[in-house]
């Protein structure tokens, strides 16, 4: 009798469990199998590129003015080249991040990129408002002409309308970069603020 009470106990635990996954994370079928409720996740990218990010001011941090191709699974879209705005109703977290390739013009050139939230320009493309995101990554570029490789990821809270654009300084001078690669996202939970 032990047993059959041990194993009745066994099946409405794993049937618990079940239903405790559903609700926490909205059905996805990657999670429990049923899959209805897709997971806030936008993407823009950029391949090959040979236009250059000019830039006016050292150390100024400067929009990557480079056409960009949308990649959304849900909630996102990409009215401007270069960003990646949210279009969900649900104030939430996302893991963002961009994978750059650049290359300086310049030699011993030190740069640094981040991602910036609700960012404004001037004529320049030159930052001059907006939210500088943590994560951002440095780099010492040896020889004009080097491609250097990096990754950029944070944390952003996200609300309706909120969006991210990748941005670059020139730390050492005022010669130009060519980002040559670029793929910038933001992915999302289920869990509201």
């Amino acid at each position: 009798m032990r047993k059959i009470l041990l194993g009745i106990l066994g099946v409405w635990l794993l049937g618990l469990t079940l239903w405790v996954n559903h609700l926490h994370f909205g059905m996805h079928e990657d999670v429990i199998g049923f899959g209805s409720v897709p997971v806030p996740m936008g993407e823009i990218y950029f391949e090959n590129n040979a236009v250059n990010s000019i830039i006016t001011t050292q150390s100024t941090l400067t929009k990557v003015v480079v056409t960009t191709t949308l990649n959304a699974t849900s909630s996102f879209d990409s009215p401007s080249y270069g960003r990646l705005r949210y279009t969900g109703l649900v104030t939430t977290y996302f893991h963002c991040g961009s994978t750059v390739s650049l290359k300086s013009l310049g030699t011993n050139t030190v740069t640094r990129q981040v991602l910036v939230k609700n960012g404004t320009v001037n004529a320049s493309n030159e930052y001059t408002g907006g939210v500088q995101q943590t994560g951002q990554v440095e780099h010492k570029v040896g020889t004009a002409g080097d491609v250097i490789s990096t990754a950029i990821h944070s944390m952003v809270k996200m609300a309706t309308n909120d969006y991210i654009e990748l941005a670059v300084s020139n730390d050492t001078d005022t010669n130009d970069f060519t980002i040559t690669n670029a793929d910038t996202f933001c992915l999302g939970g289920d869990i509201p603020l």
